[in-house]
């Protein structure tokens, strides 16, 4: 729109405005174009925090940092428990099963020499129970007193997913969703904030890709990722004055447990009842389940990719305050610059591959890549051209 009207205007100059002054309002809009461009190109690269925290102190001389880690019994978050430990951290990792965590230090073990044994320290933790959050922080805080460790921050990966229509899903498995994905770590950051604002420590948030472009049938869990970003949001706009850092991991689709439940579309749907069966055919008919299996398995990544994000966001003197991890995290970028009927349309393309028929649009998902590349290129070509009006 402000192209339009500054081409509009340099093209039906007043009669009566003579040479020196037509140049002088050409370069005041050829320059107004040019600081559109860079306000954009800023808001594109607007996870770069503006400020720099106390990164952790290794020394042998003094506590080791340490960390909690939610939910890593298994998935990404046992390797974040495993890559953290490996590079220096004391983690207490959260398990809700006992065997769960002597399985984590058994594997833990054989990967490591004896001098790192004792960096992985399991404990029973129900995200969802109040005594079990508040036992947690009474330990901890304990050992943070006595010295025996410098308490550095928490990583929130406890989650849990529910597929189906939205219309479909039970309310105990929306309000277990909630709960798990959204109210659990709010709470548990409240309890833990007098000790991060003491030591000055961080909080990251392990959310979704799945929050910037949320395609649905998961729905509870995406919206509760995207509750997760905006209260990492606030948080840390609180926290900033007292050098807390928050911020957020946006990994996309990773080979864990978790995919895979996501993944058995096919049982999903032949547990819905005959109404929403009939309804839903299309969509989880075995072609469009296949579709979707062989679009979607070409984007899985390893879910060290996240871990080392964790990693950089807890050590970094300048952090993100989020992260967008894995072969499609561009993409996740160039979400935000496209139109909404667009993305609707493709999502529309992605999960109803049989009944619609959208044209072009059904190419492949790339396009978002192409479009959102053209874009870019035809800004930067304003910009140029701003540049060239702004020193002739």
């Amino acid at each position: 729109f402000l192209f339009s009207l500054s081409f509009s205007f340099l093209t039906t100059y007043p009669p009566t405005m003579d040479k020196m002054e037509k140049k002088k309002i050409t370069k005041i809009v050829a320059a107004s174009v040019a600081f559109l461009f860079l306000a954009i190109v800023f808001s594109y690269h607007q996870n770069f925090c503006g400020i720099s925290y106390p990164p952790p102190n290794f020394s042998p001389s003094s506590p080791p940092p340490a960390v909690l880690v939610t939910g890593a019994s298994r998935g990404v978050g046992k390797d974040i428990a495993i890559h953290l430990a490996e590079s220096g951290f004391v983690v207490f990792a959260g398990v809700r099963k006992t065997e769960d965590g002597v399985k984590l230090v058994t594997e833990y073990h054989n990967q490591v020499g004896d001098d790192k044994k004792n960096r992985i320290r399991p404990l029973h933790l129900d995200v969802t129970e109040h005594d079990d959050v508040d036992r947690t922080y009474q330990a901890i805080n304990a050992m943070d007193v006595a010295k025996e460790i410098a308490f550095h921050g928490i990583v929130h990966n406890a989650a849990v997913i529910e597929g189906g229509p939205m219309e479909s899903l039970a309310s105990y498995k929306v309000e277990k969703v909630i709960d798990v994905n959204f109210r659990a770590p709010i709470l548990l950051t409240h309890a833990f904030l007098p000790l991060l604002r003491h030591r000055q420590g961080r909080v990251v948030f392990v959310s979704s890709l799945g929050e910037i472009m949320p395609f649905g049938f998961h729905g509870p869990y995406e919206a509760t990722k995207r509750g997760l970003s905006a209260f990492a949001d606030l948080l840390r706009r609180e926290m900033n004055p007292f050098k807390v850092y928050v911020g957020a991991v946006l990994p996309g689709l990773m080979e864990t447990d978790m995919f895979y439940q996501a993944m058995d579309e096919h049982t999903v749907g032949e547990a819905l009842p005959g109404e929403l069966n009939e309804i839903y055919k299309d969509f989880y008919s075995e072609e469009a389940c296949e579709y979707r299996r062989k679009y979607l398995y070409n984007l899985v990544h390893d879910p060290r990719e996240c871990s080392e994000a964790v990693l950089h966001s807890l050590t970094s003197s300048t952090p993100h305050t989020s992260y967008l991890v894995g072969p499609h995290a561009i993409a996740g970028k160039m979400f935000r610059l496209l139109p909404d009927w667009f993305l609707d349309r493709q999502a529309q393309v992605l999960f109803w591959p049989g009944p619609l028929n959208w044209g072009w649009l059904q190419t492949d998902s790339s396009i978002v890549l192409l479009l959102s590349l053209i874009f870019l290129l035809s800004l930067f070509s304003v910009f140029f051209c701003g540049l060239v009006q702004l020193f002739s």
